[in-house]
């Protein structure tokens, strides 16, 4: 295998032109390639900031990540809590198709999640600024790389660019790099993404937030990810997704992208499960909740989160959040002659960045900055680096449907099941239609993502939900009727649990479902509700599409908001004590009383 074509991943930036792709040197003999890549790009209208984490394999050795950089551009660590919390409400979902066939692990509420949260630990080595490819030259003698002649021809095409180089020392056999976000503040450099060509063809997950869904240029196909011809293995309770993902996409060597996710709803809102499996809370949420582990300043997701409503009700009256300036921990490039600084003041209609940051975590602010919250789309893609990947992918922005993350398995595998557990040992039966393909979730789900309304003051939960099942009596668009989103769930940690008939015991948790009851201090997001706690409130208004959260509606763009249900007085033992002894009393009296 020729050591360039195992260069997996790189970024390119658009100056004047010039397009210039980075590279991943490695040894002349040694077997250090780039195995996986995830990306995030936040697409603003006038800059972009990207978040790159690559996961490498055969080691022991050495790779340096190079990237062409216009001037002014600032390196920093960023959280691995921010790619855990994007892949925990994106990754999909997989379920049964119908009938299901309770047989071993797998039951009416069974659900194969396929997120993935790696341990990362993988921190650069050291991190250097180039001038030239003469610099960049000598910098890769020196980190005993090879820089041959296809390298120095790709990398010289960035029209004058510097780089900046990562060196990474991978000590054992495979590991993830700590999550690097790179932001240019030049208005005139966009930045896409190049995948050079790999025999090992590793797997890329692609995160756009933009202003709209992201959608791939021509010559790169897009498919559903209900369109794999997923299989659920009965017995085992897991499917076949990952793997026929892996198989379709080698296939195309990168010319095929699958769209896993897509809407506002895994950013801002609740994406309720089937079958009583709970929610995913909503992307910025579960961020701030998994960054109080890694960052300082961060003393409750509720706190964070509040911010981020304020903003999305001002973009709904046009404002977008200010730049946001980088600190450029790692590394800074020195601005160009008569560059104006960089300036995260709130200018008029804007709505400032640096209020969106919380302590020292704030990617949520650079994710959002340059944007209209209101508007703001996240779209999943997984693709593979192969022999027909562009060398240059700007992905564009259009106006598409919202991608539910739940997959409907197309067949389903009894092996191993008796006749009397689950069907005929080794029969397949399929049918995942149900009212619904599998992209859209089947069962008769929707995909009606929701747009959060913010609230004054500021509650925890936004409510604006992806109804993925029928929920509510006479309510939904399905038409399978044996599901809805309410199930006996309880939860005890400090998580969210959303069905009907749950009970939250955590102080922190909220419960969204119908009947449920909320002792501790989160929300209550349902019809017929009781809450203990304070603030429970929850609308989702302006959905943009969406059905109603309401029970019995299906209404597009209805007010979300939930009645609250009085609530039930506690009644004493000395008070019991008390009635009975004068209700017989009362009755006594009356009796005496002369008849009219």
């Amino acid at each position: 295998m020729l050591r360039r074509l195992a260069l997996a991943l790189s970024l390119t930036t658009v100056t004047g032109g010039a397009q210039a792709a980075g590279r991943v040197l490695t040894a002349q003999d040694s077997t250090v390639a780039v195995g996986s890549a995830r990306i995030v790009r936040a697409q603003a209208p006038q800059w972009t900031t990207e978040w790159v984490s690559l996961g490498l394999e055969g080691g022991p050795g050495r790779a340096v990540l190079v990237i062409p950089v216009a001037a002014g551009t600032r390196v920093d660590p960023s959280l691995d809590a921010f790619f855990a919390a994007l892949d925990g409400v994106t990754a999909p979902r997989i379920r049964p198709p119908k009938p299901v066939l309770a047989c071993g692990a797998t039951h009416e509420g069974s659900l194969e999640n396929t997120s993935f949260e790696p341990a990362t630990g993988l921190e650069p080595a050291s991190v250097a600024v180039l001038d030239d490819l003469a610099q960049l030259s000598s910098f890769a003698i020196e980190q005993g790389v090879a820089f041959e002649a296809d390298d120095a021809a790709l990398l010289g095409q960035s029209g004058g660019a510097r780089f900046v180089a990562v060196v990474y020392d991978l000590t054992q056999d495979a590991g993830f790099s700590q999550p690097l976000r790179v932001h240019e503040p030049s208005t005139v450099t966009q930045r896409g993404v190049a995948l050079l060509a790999s025999d090992a063809a590793p797997d890329v997950t692609l995160f756009t937030i933009a202003e709209g869904r992201a959608a791939w240029p021509a010559g790169v196909t897009e498919t559903a990810a209900g369109d794999l011809g997923v299989e659920w293995q009965v017995l085992s309770g897991t499917s076949s997704y990952l793997s026929d993902r892996r198989t379709a996409l080698l296939s195309k060597q990168g010319g095929l992208a699958v769209v896993e996710a897509s809407g506002s709803t895994p950013l801002f809102g609740w994406t309720v499960l089937p079958s009583g499996a709970g929610a995913l809370p909503p992307g910025v949420k579960n961020y701030f909740e998994k960054a109080k582990k890694e960052a300082t300043g961060v003393s409750g997701a509720d706190f964070c989160v509040a911010p981020i409503w304020d903003a999305i009700a001002a973009g709904k009256n046009g404002a977008r959040v200010s730049r946001a300036c980088a600190a450029g921990a790692l590394v800074t490039v020195p601005d160009g002659p008569g560059s104006p600084p960089c300036d995260e003041k709130a200018g008029p209609g804007e709505v400032a960045s640096a209020g969106l940051e919380c302590g020292t975590a704030d990617d949520i602010a650079f994710l959002l900055a340059g944007m209209r919250a209101d508007r703001i789309r996240v779209t999943r893609h997984a693709t593979v680096a192969g022999a027909k990947s562009l060398s240059v992918a700007t992905l564009g922005v259009v106006d598409g449907p919202a991608v539910s993350l739940l997959v409907t398995a197309d067949s389903q595998n009894t092996s191993g099941c008796s006749s009397g557990n689950g069907g005929a040992s080794g029969g397949t039966t399929g049918g995942a239609g149900y009212g619904g393909d599998g992209a859209q979730g089947g069962y008769g789900a929707t995909t009606g993502y929701y747009e959060p309304e913010p609230a004054d003051p500021p509650v925890d939960v936004s409510c604006g939900v992806e109804i993925v099942e029928s929920c509510g009596s006479g309510g939904g668009s399905g038409s399978g009727g044996d599901d809805s989103c309410s199930g006996d769930s309880s939860s005890d940690g400090d998580g969210d649990t959303c069905g009907g008939d749950s009970t939250g015991t955590s102080d922190e948790g909220d419960t969204c479902g119908g009947d449920s009851t909320a002792n501790g201090d989160g929300d209550t997001c349902s019809g017929d509700s009781s809450g203990g706690g304070e603030g429970d409130t929850c609308s989702g208004g302006d959905s943009g599409g969406g059905e109603s959260c309401s029970s019995g509606s299906g209404s597009s763009g209805g007010d979300c908001s939930v009645p609250r249900r009085p609530r039930r007085l506690r009644v004493s033992a000395l008070f019991l004590l008390f009635a009975a002894i004068a209700l017989p009393l009362r009755r006594a009296s009356r009796s005496r009383r002369p008849q009219r």
